[in-house]
């Protein structure tokens, strides 16, 4: 089951310190690894939509940017691209 799987890579204490981190935070920031694929992209938008459910200010942000063929994704647009010069 899902619990079990988390339950393998946290302990109780990490999970119910995550809780309150997240509860805690009015801004949070996140993002995903260099040369970003869908399952980055994907999962990064799904995470933002759950925060901003819990009424969280949601700064998405990757190191490069998006491929078109994930233009069609719901909230591709609010992802900010962050490119070092």
């Amino acid at each position: 089951t899902l619990q079990h799987s988390i339950n393998d890579m946290l302990t109780t204490e990490q999970i119910q310190e995550s809780i309150r981190l997240i509860s805690d935070a009015k801004n949070i920031f996140i993002t995903a690894h260099k040369s970003r694929d869908g399952d980055a992209v994907g999962s990064i938008l799904g995470l933002r939509g759950i925060l901003k459910n819990l009424g969280k200010q949601v700064s998405p942000v990757l190191p490069d940017s998006i491929p078109q063929y994930l233009h069609w994704l719901e909230g591709f647009d609010t992802i900010s691209i962050f490119e070092e010069k």
